[in-house]
């Protein structure tokens, strides 16, 4: 074989290498979906709107038995009420799915999925689909507190 043909396909093979052994890029989450696990350990998150199929129904201090949400490191998560400054130790907590899911489990062992559409330092988005309103899909949003 003439040195011109080897030396065509040598380069040939050296280029289909590293172009192949190039990364993919990762693709990006939908936008709207912004997930950044540290932040939810950060402070305690309190309640600000309730949104049904789409429509907020309740906001700000009209929410009836509005609270305050508080992630602990160990996994535990406990609440209280804004009317009152006691917190309850309410279950446990994880994020599954890549933190696309943070799944809550009471004290009874019953375990929820809540889909997170926003983790911030500022604001906590999830929603699920509300059991004691026909399924209906639910939204709340937390806003963090110091």
């Amino acid at each position: 074989m003439p040195a011109y043909r080897l030396r065509f396909l040598l380069l040939l093979l050296s280029a289909g290498l590293a172009f192949s052994s190039c990364k993919k890029h990762e693709e990006l989450p939908p936008l709207g979906h912004t997930v950044d696990a540290q932040h939810l350990t950060n402070g305690s998150w309190r309640l600000d709107q309730i949104s049904k199929d789409g429509i907020v129904t309740s906001s700000g201090s009209n929410i009836s038995d509005r609270y305050i949400f508080k992630f602990n490191t160990d996994g535990t998560f406990s609440y209280r009420y804004t009317a009152n400054s006691i917190y309850f130790i309410a279950g446990y907590w994880t994020l599954k799915n890549n933190d696309t899911i943070i799944n809550l489990t009471d004290r009874k062992f019953t375990d929820i999925d809540y889909k997170l559409f926003n983790l911030t330092s500022a604001e906590l988005r999830y929603s699920f689909a509300d059991p004691n309103n026909n399924g209906k899909v639910e939204e709340q949003t937390f806003s963090a507190q110091p």
